[in-house]
């Protein structure tokens, strides 16, 4: 048997620290894979990062960073357990001190890539988001009436688009308030598989006198997600393809601040993007919600 403690956080939440979508921490020490899965499922939160600290990057040295989700799958990367991870390595005493910190992740080709993960000066954490080049412009006419909307809803200054099977649509400020609490999962899974797509972001633009860029929500029944209170990567994304179609204004164009899930009660999140030289970062506020003990068999 094993003895096993995590770390759980909160990443995205409010100014308060409420909300977020909750991750939890492991330090890999020599896990297997199957009881990386078992731990994961054990914790039972959307996602787990296992993390592993080797000394031959920088001074302090570098973390390497495993993702599994509850039903024991392995993600490439995931926004809120990276935040979570930085929010654990900036505790750690060779990188308190520290401003960022080198983070290896394998991505969907197998390989290991670098990430950065960065804390601000008002304790915000942000991670680089390397975002693929590749998008497609798609028919959203099926997610729209599966959504129980009608294409009268939906924004059409924004064009429709796919980037790492995501679905990105916009609606009308009245047809996003007309979304339903709860969504037909079945029905939207089926029509996001018959177009292999794993989720949807829906959101609608705010105007110039709020300090949002958009309000969100995104639904990923197809990976067991009905509803995501925040979601990092598909933020980042969704920066990008803003400002690909020149949908940002210019006051905005530093740093983006976007609300998702309202609609789950107290639990939305708050994130934030950041457009800099070497590209888009995503991230928020994070609060710890204490230590987890327990066994592997």
């Amino acid at each position: 048997m094993t003895r096993l403690k995590a770390h759980i956080y909160r990443s995205f939440t409010q100014e308060n620290g409420s909300g977020g979508n909750t991750a939890a921490i492991v330090h890999n020490n020599a896990l297997t894979q199957e009881q990386m899965m078992d731990a994961a499922q054990h914790l039972d939160v959307s996602e787990t990062a296992f993390i592993d600290h080797f000394a031959n990057k920088t001074k302090y040295g570098a973390y390497r960073v495993l993702y599994y989700t509850r039903n024991g799958s392995r993600v490439p990367l995931c926004g809120h357990a990276t935040l979570a991870a930085g929010k654990e390595i900036f505790s750690d005493e060779g990188f308190a001190n520290q401003g960022n910190c080198p983070l290896h992740y394998e991505s969907e080709d197998g390989n290991e890539t670098e990430t950065i993960i960065k804390k601000e000066y008002d304790g915000r954490i942000f991670y680089r988001h390397d975002i693929s080049p590749h998008r497609k412009y798609l028919d959203s006419s099926d997610i729209i009436n599966s959504l129980e909307v009608d294409m009268s809803s939906v924004d059409y200054n924004f064009n429709p688009i796919e980037r790492n099977h995501v679905a990105f649509i916009a609606l009308t400020e009245q047809g996003f308030n007309a979304l339903p609490t709860q969504p037909d999962s079945k029905v939207l899974k089926r029509i996001l598989q018959n177009a292999d797509l794993i989720g949807t972001h829906i959101f609608m633009l705010c105007n110039a006198e709020s300090d949002l860029v958009a309000r969100t929500r995104n639904f990923s029944p197809v990976v067991g997600i009905d509803e995501e209170n925040a979601t990092g990567s598909d933020t980042a994304m969704l920066t990008k393809e803003l400002l690909e179609q020149d949908l940002l204004p210019p006051e905005k164009s530093i740093e983006q601040k976007y609300i998702q899930g309202e609609n789950m009660n107290q639990s939305f999140g708050v994130l934030y993007t950041q457009m800099r030289k070497d590209g888009i970062w995503a991230g928020g506020r994070v609060s710890d919600d204490g230590m987890k003990k327990f066994n592997l068999q």
